[in-house]
């Protein structure tokens, strides 16, 4: 009920909204994790566009950057954010964003921050990198979670990567954080051991310096300001991360400066909170002003508890940014089979694998990889008391005479 009420109140809705929108058709992932192959090509980028319009309120911004943090829901270029941007590095490595670690190829579930260019509702990546908010070793477990590098996590109902990470092995985690310092984990790596990572806020109290959850030893570190948001990177040793590197994390504290003067636009998946002041993005990041009607009145944001939304904020005229709209995060697609081969016959059903949610209505399962014959139809949900599972195949088969694309998938159970 809480979360109802933080969604109703900082949306201005009369009833709760999905937790969820569908993930859009042209949005898919492949069978890593990473673009489904086409034809030859395994790039993320291509034509791509915007998986809707590119704009979340409607109408043209004008020409300007765009810098857009959340996390990759699937690939028509990089979807992210309820829409897509182009990018066309193929399997390029895509650094980390002020991390450490080389690059490597974009995985659903990641986090990414994209200095995207453009006019109105076509958006084309200028810079991607990749937002860990913990690298190091898995030093205990939680009951809904880990615990890294001293810092506890918590698993997304969408997690990709798996859950089954023992003490002692080091990761990459992707998420966002929480109001409670809990990391809402969206997909975890293997990671090379080596230097730690962490991000948050540096606090004191009586035993010392920590970082979030993790203890810190200074090292030859000092100058540390507390309570602003911070990336650092140390070495784990005995339970204390010893410093050897702070700087600021713009890309939380201020998104404006991190992605540029000429940024129209900011796109931000966080755990929005209200106050009195206009709306949170995140713990630790900036607070900005709403628009009206667009809100609900500022006494009133300051009740809402924190939930995690998309906000749209534009530049205004004096160069203020203004939240003009918000939305609950786009669903992960979930239309991660191969295509099919050459043309004639359309795919034959889908065989993705099945959601797994609670009792009630099925939703219908994401669509199949596109390409020349068609690709499998979205898997089947499962869980009991569900309705029918399974959405529609892929594209239309390829070539004269080619048959219509993969059968619609079926089973009991929605997500």
């Amino acid at each position: 009920m809480r979360g109802c009420a933080a969604l109703l109140l900082l949306l201005a809705m009369a009833a709760c909204a999905p937790a969820a929108p569908p993930a859009h058709p042209a949005c898919r992932i492949g069978p890593d994790d990473g673009p489904v192959l086409g034809s030859g090509d395994r790039g993320i980028g291509g034509t791509g566009g915007p998986v809707a319009t590119g704009v979340m309120a409607g109408g043209d911004r004008g020409i300007g950057g765009t810098g857009v943090i959340g996390v990759v829901t699937g690939f028509a270029s990089i979807c992210v954010n309820g829409v897509a941007v182009e990018h066309g590095t193929g399997q390029a490595a895509v650094p980390p964003d002020g991390g450490i670690g080389p690059g490597a190829p974009l995985r659903a579930g990641q986090v990414v921050v994209i200095r995207a260019l453009g006019e109105g509702a076509v958006l084309r990546a200028d810079t991607v990198a990749v937002r860990h908010a913990v690298v190091g070793p898995v030093t205990g477990t939680r009951p809904d979670g880990l615990v890294v590098a001293g810092q506890p996590i918590g698993f997304a109902p969408a997690l990709r990567g798996g859950k089954g990470w023992a003490p002692g092995t080091w990761v990459a985690v992707s998420g966002l954080a929480r109001p409670d310092g809990v990391i809402e984990t969206t997909r975890i790596d293997p990671a090379t051991p080596g230097p730690v990572l962490l991000r948050g806020m540096v606090e004191r109290d009586d035993a010392g310096l920590r970082l979030g959850a993790a203890r810190l030893a200074l090292g030859g570190v000092g100058g540390l300001a507390l309570g602003q948001p911070v990336v650092a990177t140390g070495i784990w040793r005995d339970g204390l991360l010893v410093l050897d590197a702070v700087a600021s994390d713009l890309t939380l504290a201020d998104p404006s400066r991190r992605f540029g003067p000429d940024t129209r636009r900011l796109l931000v998946e966080a755990f929005v909170g209200g106050g009195t002041d206009g709306l949170r993005l995140g713990p630790g990041g900036p607070v900005v002003p709403v628009a009206a009607p667009a809100f609900p009145a500022q006494d009133t944001l300051a009740q809402a508890a924190a939930a995690r939304l998309v906000v749209e904020v534009t530049r205004q005229a004096d160069g203020r940014f203004l939240a003009i709209a918000a939305m609950p995060p786009p669903a992960m697609s979930d239309g991660n089979g191969p295509p099919g081969g050459a043309g004639g016959l359309g795919g034959p059903p889908g065989a993705a694998p099945p959601g797994v949610g609670p009792s009630g209505a099925g939703q219908p399962g994401g669509g199949g990889g596109s390409g020349p014959g068609g690709g499998p139809g979205g898997g089947p949900g499962s869980g009991p008391g569900g309705g029918p599972g399974g959405g529609p195949g892929g594209g239309p088969g390829g070539g004269p005479g080619g048959g219509p694309g993969g059968g619609p998938g079926s089973g009991p159970g929605g997500r």
